[in-house]
């Protein structure tokens, strides 16, 4: 396989296949949410590829299980992570890990990594050391490993990184700008984006150029290839560590290269890029580290004036919080669509809908009933779909929603990056796909959620018969979307008109400012929520998952979590850190194809029940940390006859919320599509009459749920197909 492009033979699989399933009965699956992705299916169909890359990805695991370096500030939460060797292992069955002198905390020794979490209470740069004990506490081995991970802990010490190429570079390098650095105050830590873990060499070099020890952040290459199908992540991750480094409180304001920009847009993110030149010449007095230090000094300033939430969702988020908005959450489908479809009919002047999936059925038969009247009114309605997953201008394929609306004086509808079946497939255009549901009307009401345009996001449980012959497709999903009102309209409204003009759609001309009916101008504050609009561009940030990293943090009491979709390593981590503070973490999920009240399956597509058990396995470790976790299922309803009188079915909302203050709510999942590939919009609330309603609402909604125990009959009677489906589904993009 060459950079992106698939080979001939390979391509022309995908393509057959791309062509099966897009004109086939799973055209509506949501292809992250059940493996219907066109890419993961084909990347299924390919065994010895699929193997190689898992292979790799074992010894890659090898390789680094010892355990990596840490950086982070006096008073931030780490995970460390260490290891003992395999004789060692054999003669223990505890370990006590350190700080240095310190213990931090003591573990039972299994096969994986040894991890433990602990708050930084002093500034330095201590190793991470395991004593190994044995079932009566003695001591078997005192620190074992001989080059154990370090912690450095900053306090207010300005802060640079160094490109570690610089340390090993052949011939030697005069790194004597770096020494002066230190000798001045600074902290320094290092970064290497080489192939392989290289931490042994690096600190060898260190020794031997007179640079003081500090954190060594690794990430291997092979490691990128192995998780993103070969695509280059590197300035994406290295962006990301700046971001969360200074979310966590590093006065991080240097990096120090001699291949400048080669890294990230450091200067987008507060951040001085600089060569060892540079550097000297700074030293030297042209320009003086003063705008450096002041740089640190402001930033510790102003994280002492911040609260943590807000600090965070600032570094993390790339959006900015605006107040004034009037912000209502809905979780339910009927009220959604008498909501939406309400507002459309009041439209006057624009109607604006952008769905990741549109397809035919009642909901669309009606959305388009109402879509007509208004642009037969003289309303500019204007639609944007995915081109693959609403399979409009995608391998010559037609939508015949989008086709028929097309047809319409009044409405237009562009097809989000089409694929054509002249071109050669990249693998990124199967995976990079824009995922956002957005509405706007008028450019002064907005709705943003998780919610596509068919009939299972917008049927009311209610409204469905549902025996125990019912096909799976026919039972509706829990959902959600958020209605705003105010100036974030305007952030929407933008991100719209973004994607529109991307995908070729005409210049929209710009809206004479009118009074609303209130007589208030558009835009104007119409509530006291304050809310940001957090816009991920897949392969360009990870916006939302820094949104949802903040979230989780900050969370001191308790979070809330909808979601039914394999949850990141990274949010996952960051989820165990919660535990650890004490937060109680709760989740409510649901079932990928729909279970009658006894727990058994309706009828459903393969590939969904084994994304079921793939997803199922990945919540275990959760569980059985002590998260808890339910499975949604629907109150008794007059229509519902199947065995057990409810329905357990598929729970397709994207919710977050923590402490009663702040909530999620969008289209972003949390597995690792939505974190990087697709493109993604999120609404984040701070609002705690929002909040307390939303939270409130799903504590009624666990209430009459299943809540799992790993110990139960239903869980246990799955097992075997948990770890069959965790194994044969293509995991390499959930890791």
């Amino acid at each position: 396989m060459a950079g992106n492009t698939l080979p001939g033979g390979l391509g022309a699989r995908l393509r057959d296949f791309a062509r099966g399933f897009l004109g086939g009965a799973g055209e509506g699956a949501e292809g992250t949410a059940a493996g219907a992705s066109t890419l993961e299916a084909a990347a299924q169909s390919v065994g010895a590829s699929l193997e190689r890359w898992r292979s790799t990805g074992s010894v890659l695991r090898a390789l680094t299980s010892g355990g990596l370096d840490r950086l982070t500030a006096v008073g931030g939460e780490v995970e460390l992570v260490t290891s003992l060797d395999a004789l060692t292992r054999l003669r223990a069955t505890s370990a006590r890990i350190r700080l240095g002198e310190v213990v931090v905390g003591e573990v039972a020794v299994g096969g994986g990594p040894l991890r433990v979490w602990a708050t930084a209470t002093e500034e330095g740069v201590f190793p991470v050391l395991v004593d190994a004990l044995d079932r009566a506490g003695a001591v078997v081995a005192w620190g074992s490993g001989a080059d154990p991970p370090i912690c450095q802990v900053i306090d207010q010490t300005p802060t640079a990184t160094v490109d570690a190429e610089m340390l090993l570079a052949e011939p030697s390098l005069d790194l004597t700008p770096l020494r002066e650095l230190a000798l001045h105050g600074w902290s320094l830590c290092y970064v290497d984006l080489h192939p392989v873990d290289r931490r042994p060499a690096i600190r060898a070099a260190l020794l031997r150029h007179g640079l003081p020890l500090g954190a060594v952040l690794v990430h291997p290459q092979t490691e990128v290839e192995f998780k993103t199908l070969g695509i280059d992540f590197h300035r994406l991750f290295v962006t990301t560590r700046i971001r969360r480094l200074r979310a966590d409180g590093v006065p991080l304001v240097v990096m120090i290269s001699e291949a400048p920009r080669s890294w990230a847009s450091a200067a987008e993110e507060g951040v001085f890029e600089v060569d060892l030149a540079g550097l000297a010449a700074r030293l030297r007095g042209e320009g003086g580290l003063d705008g450096w230090r002041a740089a640190a000094a402001d930033f510790c300033q102003e994280r002492g004036q911040r609260g943590q939430l807000g600090w965070r969702l600032d570094h993390l988020s790339g959006a900015r919080r605006v107040e004034g908005n009037t912000c209502v959450i809905e979780l339910d489908n009927r009220r959604a669509r008498e909501r939406i479809f309400a507002a459309i009919d009041g439209a006057q002047r624009s109607v604006h809908l952008q769905f990741y999936i549109l397809r035919p059925g009642l909901f669309s038969e009606r959305l388009a009933v109402r879509l007509i009247q208004r642009a037969r009114a003289g309303v500019a309605v204007r639609i944007c779909v995915d081109a693959l997953f609403s399979t409009q201008d995608v391998l010559g394929l037609r939508n015949q929603v989008v086709e028929g609306l097309s047809q319409e004086p009044g409405i237009e509808i562009v097809a989000a990056a089409p694929i054509s079946a002249d071109e050669p497939l990249e693998l990124r255009r199967f995976k990079r796909r824009d995922h956002r549901k957005l509405v706007v009307i008028d450019d002064r009401l907005a709705f943003v959620g998780g919610r596509n345009g068919g009939d299972e996001y917008y049927t009311g449980f209610d409204e469905v018969p549902i025996s125990d012959w019912t096909p799976h497709e026919r039972v509706p999903w829990l959902d959600a979307h958020v209605e705003v009102e105010g100036p974030l309209v305007a952030a929407v409204q933008g991100s719209f008109v973004e994607t529109w003009h991307a995908a070729g759609g005409r210049a929209i001309p710009a809206v004479k400012e009118e009074l609303a009916p209130s007589g208030a101008p558009s835009g104007a504050p119409t509530g006291g929520s304050k809310a940001r609009l957090v816009v991920h561009k897949g392969l360009e940030d990870a916006n939302t998952l820094g949104a949802y990293e903040a979230i989780i943090e900050s969370a001191r009491a308790r979070i809330f979590i909808l979601n039914d979709f394999p949850i990141l390593d990274t949010l996952q981590r960051s989820l165990l850190r919660a535990l650890q503070r004490g937060v109680a973490v709760v989740i409510l999920t649901g079932s990928a194809v729909a279970r009658r009240g006894d727990g058994t399956m309706l009828r459903g597509p393969m590939h969904r029940e084994i994304f079921e058990y793939m997803t199922k396995h990945r919540l275990e470790p959760l569980l059985r940390a002590g998260v808890v976790v339910y499975e949604f299922a629907t109150p008794p309803l007059p229509e519902v006859v199947a065995r057990g009188g409810v329905v357990r079915p598929y729970v397709h909302a994207k919710v977050m919320c923590a402490d009663g203050r702040v909530a999620s709510v969008g289209s972003a999942n949390l597995d690792v599509t939505a974190s990087y590939w697709e493109h993604e919009a999120n609404v984040v609330i701070e609002d705690p009459a929002v909040v307390g309603r939303l939270e409130a609402t799903i504590e009624g909604l666990c209430a009459g749920s299943l809540r799992l125990d790993v110990e139960s009959a239903y869980w246990r009677r799955e097992a075997r197909q948990r770890e069959i489906a965790s194994a044969l589904w293509p995991e390499t993009l959930y890791v």
